[in-house]
């Protein structure tokens, strides 16, 4: 990432310098990322044909069919658009459906605390993140660390009251509520 779309009113501008040296970096992207980027790059050679001398050739990753970029809120109204649909047709099949509130800045916590979840390395998350300074990643840590001592602390409660045949049952319990918490606690404000 070297260069960032800006929205000023109706008019895009195209900012070719960052907000500081972290936030240019290599990105490694998963395979199944680079399939869909490969599909993208096939779509718009195809509207290249398509739209001959009208297709604008900018250069971007991220364009509409004409080859303008996106705006820079484009992908996250598409995404709360899907998000909505997706919640619509599950309240008519469950009027109980629940489902947290959800945006792509939300989805990026939860990247970031899966990965640090996970036994990623702090610094690689925080220059993959393109935090300037490591104290804003380990923010991310707050979140599992928390969880497991509530977790833990439940468990203990539990144990003390229960039998050695229920201690499989309530430790299975535990470590359930534990990944269910740790997912859920990155997508309520």
């Amino acid at each position: 990432i070297n260069a960032t779309t800006v929205l000023s009113g109706r008019k895009m501008l195209f900012k070719k310098k960052n907000k500081n040296k972290n936030s240019t970096r290599r990105l490694y992207i998963p395979k199944l990322l680079m399939k869909l980027i490969e599909l993208d790059e096939k779509r718009q050679q195809k509207n290249k044909i398509l739209y001959k001398e009208k297709y604008i050739d900018s250069n971007f990753l991220c364009v509409m069919d004409n080859g303008q970029p996106i705006k820079p809120n484009y992908i996250s109204q598409t995404f709360r658009q899907t998000v909505d649909e997706f919640i619509e047709n599950q309240k008519k099949l469950n009027p109980h459906f629940h489902f947290p509130h959800i945006t792509i800045h939300k989805l990026r916590h939860l990247n970031i605390s899966v990965l640090l979840e996970n036994g990623a390395e702090l610094i690689d998350v925080k220059d993959s993140a393109g935090h300037s300074n490591i104290n804003t990643t380990m923010i991310y840590t707050h979140n599992y660390t928390k969880n497991k001592k509530e977790i833990t602390e439940k468990l203990q409660k539990a144990l003390a009251k229960s039998d050695a045949k229920s201690y499989n049952i309530v430790t299975a319990r535990a470590q359930a509520q534990l990944s269910v918490k740790s997912f859920s606690s990155c997508f309520w404000d």
